[in-house]
C-alpha cells in the first residue's frame, strides 16, 4: 500500500511539473505563502475557465 501511495506521489509530482508548478515549493511552504501557491497550482491545472468552475 505504501508504494501504491509513493506512486500516485510521484505521478501527481511529474504532472504538476508539466504544468510547471513544483509541489515540493507546496509542500515546504509556510502561511500565506501556502495558500498562495494553492492557487497557483489550482490555476496551472485548469486549462480552461470552464473547469474551474
Amino acid at each position: 500500500m505504501i508504494e501504491r501511495v509513493l506512486e500516485t506521489i510521484a505521478a501527481a509530482a511529474e504532472f504538476l511539473d508539466s504544468k510547471d508548478f513544483d509541489l515540493d515549493d507546496l509542500v515546504y511552504a509556510k502561511d500565506f505563502a501556502k495558500l498562495s501557491l494553492l492557487q497557483t497550482a489550482a490555476n496551472a491545472v485548469s486549462e480552461s475557465k470552464e473547469i474551474k468552475k
